[in-house]
Parts: C-alpha cells; sequence; structure tokens
C-alpha cells in the first residue's frame, strides 16, 4: 500500500515538474522571439513625413510562431505571437491568425483551405479537391461561414479540363471575389477564371474564362501571339472596388498590365514593355499604381478607373536610387515612399517628392534575431 501510495505520490510531482518546465519554456522563447520591438530609426528629414505612412507585415520565427504587426501614426503594434495550426499554412502567417478564429470551421483538408480570407462578417476557406468518379475532374471549392451564423453548404465549382494551381482572392462586403488559373509550360499557354459569389446566398452570381484575346477592349492593342504567365504575387485586388489587376507575358518577351472589372466583366489592357520588367503594385483611392523597376530609372503609372472602365493612366518616368531593392511603395499627392530590404537584417525607407525628387526623409529598421524573419506585406500614405 504505501508502494503505491509512493508511486502515485512520485507520478503526480513528475506531472507538476513537467508541466511547470514546459509552461516556463514556452513562455521564455516566446519572450525571446519578440523580445525588442519593431521600432524605425529616423535617418534624417522631418519625422512628420513619417507619421503620415502606415506599415503592415508580418515576422516568422523557429517553431512555426508567427505574429503581425501594423503601423499607425508614430507607434507599431504587434499581435499576439501565434504558434502555427497548419503547417501547410506556414507561408502566410496572416492565415495563420486567421486560422485561429474558428479552429472547427478550418478543420478542412488542406487543398481546400489553401486561401483563408476574413471581413468584418464572414470567414472564408477556398481551396480544390479531386474527384474521379466519372474520369479526372477537379473543383474549386468554397467553405463559407458568417461569424455569428453557422456554416454554409460547401460551394463546388467544376474546373472543366485545366490542372488549377494557382489562387487569390478578396471579400467585399457580401461578394467573394475570386482569380484562379494555372500557366502550362508545355502548352506554352494559360488561363485564369474569374468567379464573383454571393455569400449570402452561396451561389455564383458571374464566371469568366480569362484567356489571350486577338482583341482587348480599352487602351490595349491587337496580340496576334499572346500568353500570359500568372504568378500569385501579381494579382493584386482593389480593396474597396469590384477590380483586380495582374501582369501578362507575351511569347515575345514584351510584357503588360490587365484589368478585370467585375461588375461590368470587360478585360482592359495597359501599356506594355519592350522587355520584362519587375513590377509592383499599389491600390490608390481611384485605382492603382504600378511601379517598373528598371534598375535606377523607374517608371511610374497612375491608373484611374470607374465603374466602366479606365478613365485615365499617367505615365512618369523617375530618376531613383537602387530600385531594383525595392519591396514596396506608396505613392499619394506627389510623395513617393520606397521601402528597400538592404540585406537580411533591416529595411531602408526613403521618401521623395516626385516633382524635383527631393528627399524629404530617411529611415531604417534594424531587424533583430528576436524578430525572426520579418515581411511587410503593403505600405500606403495616411489621407
Amino acid at each position: 500500500m504505501k508502494q503505491k501510495r509512493y508511486f502515485l505520490f512520485s507520478f503526480f510531482f513528475f506531472f507538476i515538474i513537467a508541466t511547470f518546465v514546459t509552461v516556463f519554456t514556452v513562455n521564455a522563447i516566446e519572450e525571446r522571439f519578440v523580445q525588442h520591438p519593431l521600432e524605425w530609426e529616423l535617418v534624417e528629414g522631418d519625422r512628420h513625413f513619417f507619421e503620415q505612412l502606415s506599415f503592415e507585415g508580418y515576422g516568422l520565427g523557429n517553431g512555426s510562431r508567427s505574429y503581425l504587426f501594423q503601423k499607425e501614426r508614430d507607434s507599431i503594434e504587434l499581435s499576439p505571437i501565434r504558434r502555427s495550426l497548419d503547417g501547410h499554412m506556414s507561408y502566410s502567417a496572416q492565415a495563420e491568425h486567421i486560422l485561429h478564429e474558428d479552429r472547427r470551421f478550418f478543420r478542412l483538408p488542406p487543398m481546400e483551405r489553401n486561401l483563408v480570407l476574413e471581413s468584418e462578417d464572414y470567414l472564408i476557406a477556398v481551396g480544390s479537391k479531386e474527384s474521379y468518379d466519372d474520369g479526372y475532374k477537379q473543383f474549386l471549392t468554397i467553405h463559407s461561414k458568417e461569424k455569428q451564423g453557422v456554416q454554409k453548404e460547401p460551394l463546388s465549382i467544376p474546373i472543366d479540363q485545366h490542372y488549377f494551381s494557382n489562387l487569390d482572392g478578396i471579400i467585399q462586403g457580401d461578394r467573394l471575389l475570386l482569380l484562379a488559373g494555372d500557366y502550362t509550360y508545355l502548352e506554352q499557354e494559360g488561363f485564369l477564371n474569374a468567379y464573383e459569389i454571393d455569400l449570402g446566398t452561396n451561389t455564383v452570381v458571374h464566371s469568366d474564362t480569362i484567356v489571350g484575346p486577338q482583341f482587348i477592349e480599352g487602351l490595349g492593342t491587337e496580340f496576334d501571339d499572346f500568353q500570359y504567365a500568372h504568378e500569385p504575387h501579381t494579382v493584386t485586388f482593389h480593396p474597396d472596388q469590384p477590380v483586380a489587376i495582374y501582369i501578362h507575358e507575351r511569347s515575345d518577351g514584351k510584357m503588360g498590365y490587365s484589368i478585370y472589372h467585375f461588375q461590368s466583366q470587360k478585360l482592359y489592357t495597359l501599356e506594355t514593355s519592350q522587355t520584362y520588367q519587375d513590377t509592383l503594385i499599389a491600390p490608390s483611392p481611384d485605382g492603382f499604381h504600378l511601379l517598373e523597376k528598371r534598375n535606377t530609372k523607374g517608371h511610374l503609372l497612375t491608373v484611374t478607373l470607374n465603374d466602366d472602365g479606365i478613365v485615365s493612366e499617367e505615365l512618369l518616368e523617375l530618376d531613383l536610387p537602387a530600385l531594383r531593392l525595392t519591396s514596396s511603395f506608396a505613392y499619394h499627392n506627389n510623395q513617393l515612399a520606397l521601402l528597400r530590404q538592404e540585406d537580411g537584417s533591416e529595411y531602408q525607407l526613403e521618401l521623395f517628392h516626385v516633382s524635383d525628387n527631393n528627399p524629404l526623409l530617411s529611415a531604417k529598421l534594424p531587424i533583430k534575431k528576436e524578430h525572426g524573419i520579418v515581411q511587410i506585406t503593403s505600405m500606403q500614405f495616411e489621407e
């Protein structure tokens, strides 16, 4: 009896010690992960200009931990550190944080939650699934849930005779806008499907296949030999308008920018370049800004939109330093902010007045080991 009592006491004591050590170790790791808060250091210029900029991004650390950060005016806020719930989503800290909103809802096969979206009212998981019941078929799957409601029946959309690989989208009100497609290297052609889905009724409002037509309306040109390469990071949805812009490439190496309007169901093609250039895209209140990176020369294309299409475009040529290292930019009221990643340890911020290329501000963000791998995903001027 004493031996049994001694055994139970030893087991209980060992359990308490193990629990204490585990909790202490996890807390210690998380404290070291972001021990020093992110803080921009002003190199030169008026800090007033710096306060007009806002940033969003995330940090990834060891052990599949991640956090989000957001700069508002002159301060940077950090979200709680979250452990990854799914190794398939480790590339996206934003998706990891959304998964924590409703773990039961997101308990889906990995391929059916390749894209995770959140708005004030909805949680969305979008992905694909395969079926061999009547030959090989692939479906786009949409799982939706009102935050204060029950999960709706999954919506499956057949993708006819195509291999589905790339996916991007946005929630605007009660509408889900999606672009899904693939670039087939063997056949030297690609496709891109556009979908507008009513989340209230769980139905497809309209769908459209965007291919390389012989003639594109608007400011486009006639293309006799047209193909485009679609990469997920080239697609940018406007946050307030049902519009998306993406980059395409012709078989002769020239490139262009295409804008798809979900309401009018029209495709517009903009200025094409002689050779492919790395391009950054940022939304503006009335449309988009596009910055072509050409060594020290930069082409800034501003596009204004309305409900029917493109109203105007303006091309500016700028002399800018180290543009090829630029990872993000913002443009507003003749002020251009460039964010460059000098090396793996810090970012450099430069603010210019476009009319005379006058540098207004320079700041840097040293990245300490505790911050993990930091990525800044968006930057804009405060109105």
